[in-house]
């Protein structure tokens, strides 16, 4: 059991901790030679790997059901479950949520009730 505590303790402090602020310090750091460069789409075009390891999802609705304060768990059933377009903000996401019949999706009950307590 402690060398699985071990590992747990390892990968979050090594993945959640480390590699997410080095990946955020590198993509910092390239975006602002790229804008010096005035290469600004390309700037602007860089993946925020280090948010995708944070929230553990890089699918742009399942980042904004995460940012209103859904789990992960929920926000990737959520996905599976109901048709977002994908340029939708947190708050179109949220007011999709709003108008959608929860009992009627096929996700698991426990999500259910963490999308009624958003609401």
């Amino acid at each position: 059991m402690s060398i699985i505590r071990e590992l747990f303790k390892s990968l979050n402090t090594n993945i959640r901790y480390k590699l997410v602020k080095n990946f955020m310090a590198y993509n910092s750091i390239l975006t602002l030679i790229l804008r010096e460069r005035d290469m600004h789409e390309e700037a602007d075009s860089i993946e925020p790997f280090h948010l995708y390891l944070e929230c553990g999802a890089s699918d742009p609705t399942a980042l904004n059901l995460i940012s209103l304060g859904l789990s992960r768990t929920t926000s990737l059933s959520l996905i599976g479950a109901i048709r977002f377009d994908d340029a939708e903000s947190p708050e179109e996401c949220l007011a999709k949520l709003k108008e959608t019949n929860l009992s009627s999706l096929s996700i698991p009950t426990i999500c259910i009730k963490e999308i009624k307590a958003l609401l």
